[in-house]
């Protein structure tokens, strides 16, 4: 009687492991919080070993720099996908200030405020977010860009108007974290204000 070859189990490369942990990591930052996120906490969740983890991550410190830019630059790309859809510079810039005032952002918006707060005493994680700060600030540059060269928007500084909308759009985060309930309503009214004023358009420009 012949036996069966068993088939290899074919090991996954040491990219492919780094990206599982990362993606792990990410998920955990979202549902928990960047402060639940240890070598140990990031193994229990993929059932390895947690010196699997440590051997890719010596330290957690660069385990949270790439959670947070792997969950940010998720967020940039669905921003992007949404902007698409829409033709015009006004509304593609409508599109990109709803995405962020969209009240299912809860958990981006509370990771944003964990990244800021415990970036302070992590160099890793302070440069991650200061590169995502800063390619948030020329997506939207890019955006208002457009709009110049349509003729539709008008600024004496584009990066500048940029940063002061962003900033708006930050205080959401701190509401998100401290308020039971968040009017979005009125944030995307304020929103709103300041970009119709930074961009020179009409008041009610971006009033449905």
């Amino acid at each position: 009687m012949t036996s069966t070859p068993r088939a290899k189990v074919r090991r996954k490369s040491a990219e492919d492991r780094r990206a599982e942990i990362v993606a792990a990591a990410s998920a955990l930052a979202l549902s928990e919080g960047l402060e639940h996120i240890t070598l140990r906490s990031v193994a229990d969740r993929l059932g390895v070993a947690g010196s699997l983890v440590s051997h890719y991550f010596p330290s957690v410190d660069s385990l949270l720099a790439e959670a947070f830019t792997a969950a940010a630059v998720a967020e940039s790309r669905e921003i992007d996908a949404v902007v698409e859809t829409a033709d015009l510079p006004v509304d593609r810039l409508l599109a990109l200030l709803r995405f962020h005032t969209a009240g299912d952002r809860d958990r981006m918006s509370l990771l944003w405020l964990d990244a800021w707060r415990l970036g302070r005493k992590r160099p890793a994680l302070h440069s991650a977010v200061a590169a995502q700060m800063g390619a948030d600030v020329g997506q939207l540059v890019g955006l208002i860009d457009e709009g110049i060269r349509s003729g539709d928007f008008t600024t004496a500084d584009p990066r500048v108007s940029a940063s002061r909308i962003l900033a708006v759009l930050d205080g959401l985060s701190v509401q998100a974290a401290m308020l039971k309930a968040v009017n979005y309503g009125t944030v995307e009214e304020l929103v709103f204000i300041v970009a119709e004023r930074e961009l020179g358009l009409p008041v009610g420009a971006f009033s449905p």
